[in-house]
């Protein structure tokens, strides 16, 4: 009895661990540099109402106009305004990079279950990242800058590949890399 209690907690265990743990993403995207800092060489300006400004195809769009499914990265400021915002050319020290995921379509009442794009109510559809934290002390108000892969079903979701984040800021956003790394 004791054994397969102990059998059922190490599943248990385990199981929790595969599901919420971050999966390895073998073959999926090369390595990235050690990135030091983000260079904004053009103003951010973030919509009334919103928070972020989006890059998509290296060109600033609206909110509205964003391709959830093609790769897409976005610049995150604290606090939601009924104005207009703007973040200036700035250099923003990187202090961490982190990488996870967010649901897309989950549950009753969602496109999924609606059959919408052929997909299964038990289908769900995430969003995979990579998110550089910031710091600038002319900006304190900046927090994040992330970049999607673009929605996907969880089976072939990935975060975002380098290529990918160097095509969506286009000439709007530079890294600078850690001594001794090379720029891809």
């Amino acid at each position: 009895m004791q054994r397969n209690v102990s059998l059922v907690v190490l599943v248990l265990a385990l199981s929790v661990r595969t599901v919420s743990g971050e999966p390895v993403w073998r073959g999926w995207s090369p390595p990235w540099p050690a990135v030091a800092e983000v260079v904004l060489t053009e103003t951010a300006v973030i919509e009334p109402g919103h928070a972020r400004a989006f890059l998509q195809f290296g060109r600033w769009v609206p909110h509205g106009a964003l391709n959830r499914f093609e790769p897409s990265c976005n610049l995150e400021v604290r606090d939601l305004s009924e104005f207009i915002q703007r973040v200036e050319t700035d250099r923003f020290r990187v202090l961490e990079i982190t990488q996870g995921w967010d649901m897309v379509v989950q549950g009753a009442g969602s496109h999924a279950r609606a059959g919408w794009w052929g997909r299964r109510e038990t289908d769900r559809e995430i969003n995979r990242y990579r998110r550089f934290r910031l710091h600038s002390p002319r900006q304190s108000a900046v927090m994040r800058l992330t970049c999607h892969a673009g929605d996907r079903d969880w089976r072939e979701a990935r975060p975002p590949a380098w290529r990918e984040v160097l095509e969506c800021v286009g000439d709007k956003i530079r890294f600078t890399v850690s001594a001794g790394e090379r720029p891809a």
